[in-house]
């Protein structure tokens, strides 16, 4: 592998290296916060830029195969190295005493008998308890076991429903593919130390924290303030304007629209209602704008949520609009 190197301007700390899949690699701050960063990339710092190379240089890791992303969603959190599972699985496999593994889900029948099952598979009236790791390494006097709970994994959104990724269905899938990766982890520290899956958000605290709602201001028509009450004995009232919201904004409907599109957390791009709302009041062709800058996000948007492995890859989540 070649040494650190530095080049001024846009090459600054470019990093060279061959990856273990032969391929040569070439890093700079500049591709790492452009290409590779899942969240908010204005909010890695340099020396977490730093880091982050050295670890794939380290590992032989290929960030544009997809082995790996730098996760970072708030500037006070420490950022994220997430890897993919098949990153586990491959570099597991060549560990010079490994003679495989086994892993799946902790499942409570409708008879109520807790099962240890291989894969993912439920059958109707089972209850997901959680999943499970087991191998031994060549040389190893017993076999080891690794188990994790269901519950501390499973993201929900702000009213408390589990998201999009974590619903029922795909529950067991994720629950078993972190066991795995945990397990792994345990088994060749040295190989997967400080390195975890998208999935497994308990452990590293790398999710989104929750953030209020972004609606757009003086997006439609203002809507009139009940009649104020007349005085005893009368009848009638005279309505009172609602308050323009562009005198307090200094923005326009269309300028309103397209700062939302720019700014709103990715939970709100990936939910199409927002967009309804966001282009109520606007013209048809300031409607065709300001849809054109939500489809442009939207990609963004989608390729982030793909990287970290929360979309399969080569699905859109909604199509566009």
């Amino acid at each position: 592998m070649e040494s650190l190197k530095e080049t001024p301007n846009d090459n600054k700390g470019l990093v060279t290296y061959q990856s273990r899949d032969g391929q040569e690699i070439k890093l700079s701050f500049e591709t790492v916060r452009k290409f590779l960063v899942s969240g908010k990339p204005e909010f890695v710092t340099d020396q977490e830029i730093v880091l982050y190379m050295g670890t794939l240089k380290a590992r032989g890791l290929n960030p544009f195969k997809k082995d790996c992303y730098l996760v970072k969603y708030t500037p006070n959190d420490p950022a994220a190295t997430i890897v993919s599972i098949d990153y586990f699985r491959a570099r597991a496999k060549a560990q010079p005493d490994c003679v495989g593994w086994q892993s799946g889900v902790i499942a409570k029948s409708a008879a109520g008998v807790i099962e240890y099952r291989k894969g993912s598979f439920m059958f109707e009236g089972d209850e997901l308890l959680g999943g499970w790791f087991r191998a031994q390494p060549r040389g190893w006097a017993e076999e080891y076991e690794w188990s994790v709970n269901l519950s501390p994994f499973i993201k929900k959104t702000r009213e408390g429903q589990p998201t999009q990724f974590w619903n029922q269905d795909r529950q067991p899938q994720q629950i078993a593919k972190i066991a795995e990766s945990q397990g792994l982890r345990r088994l060749w520290p040295d190989e997967f130390q400080a390195l975890y899956l998208a999935e497994d958000q308990y452990a590293t605290d790398v999710s989104p924290a929750p953030e209020p709602i972004k609606m757009p201001q003086a997006i439609g028509k203002p809507e009139p303030k009940p009649a104020a009450a007349a005085p005893s004995g009368e009848t009638g009232g005279a309505d009172v304007p609602a308050e323009d919201p562009e005198a307090e904004t200094g923005m326009s409907h269309l300028e309103s629209a397209l700062a939302w599109v720019a700014d709103a957390a990715d939970a709100e791009i990936m939910d199409p209602a927002r967009l309804t709302a966001c282009l109520k009041g606007l013209s048809q062709k300031e409607q065709l704008e300001v849809c054109r800058a939500f489809n442009v996000r939207k990609k963004l948007t989608t390729d982030s949520l793909k990287s970290v492995g929360l979309l399969p890859r080569g699905v859109i989540a909604n199509a566009d609009v």
